[in-house]
């Protein structure tokens, strides 16, 4: 026996176990059971911490509120906190029904796009989108939990190949093809979805209803009054500014989610109002007085300019007292209190009076 035929009688084995039958069925059964997960990818996943932010406000605030929208409100906690409708409506002359607040918990300009994107329908009566837009809306590493499961339940394999942090990227594709993370659900999550239950009842926390950031605690009903929200913050004012601004730069891929829902409004003419929410002073002042903070936040500013948006429809509101919030209306250094989120919305239904077509 020769060399050659050594080798062919030890390498066919080889390919035999790696290309035959088996790996073929193998490969089979992954690509059928990927088809089989994919219905259950985009189902909400429901949890305790605020019944998990996309989900709630999608499936509660969105689809299975049946009154027409004409008002809607975009943007993370600090809109959560900030504006509440009630008090808008009143400053428009508007029924309370037709406003609706879709901020959530962690949000960002992708989760915005997507929430329009995929329920386009109701939006069909929509006057104003109001955007908020503050530095971390469209400047986030992309790994918080929100974000993850938001990207691994809605993003197209293309929006995934567009992310920029590889980790992240390399994460989502995985995820796209293997379903792992969006199609786990709790059997609250299964309960919930098939039930549905209308907001205010016992069996699920009101998606809209404002929590203690940090804390996963939600606040007392709008009725009582505002005693008790003191002033709470685990950090310092040059934590939370460098949180906000230091070293911004707009994300390429929320930069694209939030040009696209800017199309899309404007392709239906919906008038869109960009909201830059308050932060406590002493913050504001070291944004502005601080040589690496004042650089990034010009960089923002320049952006919220390249965006195309009026002037005139851009609120700019970095300093509570420019909404008429006194210090004692602040939460935290970030986040209005329920005293500051009244003045404020107020406040804010004035300058949208103009603007409302």
């Amino acid at each position: 026996m020769n060399m050659n035929q050594i080798k062919v009688e030890t390498s066919t084995p080889v390919r035999k176990h790696w290309l035959g039958l088996g790996a073929v069925v193998a490969a089979l059964v992954c690509v059928v059971g990927r088809l089989v997960l994919e219905p259950l990818r985009s189902v909400p996943h429901f949890n305790a911490d605020g019944m998990d932010p996309y989900c709630s406000v999608e499936t509660f605030r969105l689809n299975n509120d049946p009154h027409p929208l004409e008002v809607a409100f975009f943007g993370s906690s600090v809109s959560i906190w900030g504006v509440i409708t009630d008090e808008v409506a009143r400053e428009l002359g508007k029924k309370p029904e037709s406003l609706r607040s879709l901020a959530m918990q962690g949000g960002t300009a992708f989760q915005m796009w997507q929430l329009v994107k995929r329920n386009p329908d109701k939006f069909s009566q929509l006057q104003m989108a109001v955007l908020e837009v503050g530095p971390r809306t469209v400047d986030d590493n992309l790994r918080g939990d929100p974000m993850v499961l938001a990207l691994a339940q809605t993003a197209s394999l293309a929006e995934r190949w567009s992310i920029d942090d590889r980790a992240v990227r390399r994460q989502q594709v995985t995820e796209w093809f293997f379903p792992w993370r969006s199609v786990r659900r709790s059997l609250q999550s299964a309960v919930l979805d098939v039930v549905k239950p209308l907001p205010g009842l016992a069996i699920y926390p009101e998606p809209d209803a404002r929590l203690y950031p940090a804390y996963h605690w939600h606040v007392r009903g709008d009725d009582d009054d505002d005693e008790g929200e003191t002033f709470v913050s685990k950090t310092t004012p040059q934590d939370a500014a460098r949180r906000i601004i230091s070293g911004w730069n707009a994300d390429p891929f929320l930069d694209t989610s939030l040009r696209e829902l800017l199309a899309w409004f404007h392709e239906r003419h919906i008038k869109v109002a960009l909201v830059e929410m308050p932060v406590h002073p002493q913050v504001a002042d070291l944004i502005r007085g601080t040589a690496k903070f004042a650089e990034s936040y010009n960089n923002y500013a320049l952006y919220l300019v390249s965006l195309g948006i009026p002037q005139s429809q851009i609120i700019r509101t970095m300093d509570p007292s420019s909404g008429g919030v006194p210090v004692d209306g602040m939460r935290d250094y970030q986040h209005l209190n329920r005293k500051g989120a009244r003045i404020y919305s107020s406040f804010l239904g004035q300058q949208l009076r103009s603007l409302i077509p």
